[in-house]
């Protein structure tokens, strides 16, 4: 899995970065904090700022490329990440693993963050 954080080009994820659930629960909370804090600091009239990706962006394997407000990306993100987590959800509940409650409000009130 590549990521790329703020900007900055990550090198290839393996199994032997993150070999364990709680290793990748870890990483994930340390994401999860620097997008918090990184959202916080975004002014409002930023998500409104066009953005262009190329042609040539990885993701978009050879596709024509987009122009985005920050916000319509933002709004992606958050309903793409939506998709990923039904299709793991539906996995796991085939293979019998009880899954915790997958709505967000209980999902931050839990975490103490509502």
């Amino acid at each position: 899995m590549q990521y790329r954080i703020w900007g900055q080009e990550g090198r290839r994820l393996t199994e032997a970065d993150l070999p364990t659930p709680a290793d990748l629960h870890r990483f994930w909370d340390v994401v999860d904090q620097m997008t918090f804090e990184t959202l916080a600091r975004v002014a409002p009239e930023q998500l409104q700022e066009v953005v262009e990706v190329p042609p040539d962006t990885p993701v978009l394997k050879g596709d024509t490329g987009f122009r985005a407000t920050r916000g319509e990306m933002l709004l992606h993100a958050a309903t793409h990440a939506v998709y990923h987590r039904s299709q793991i959800r539906h996995g796991l509940t085939r293979l019998g693993v009880s899954i915790p409650e997958p709505d967000y409000i209980f999902v931050m009130t839990e975490t103490g963050r509502a």
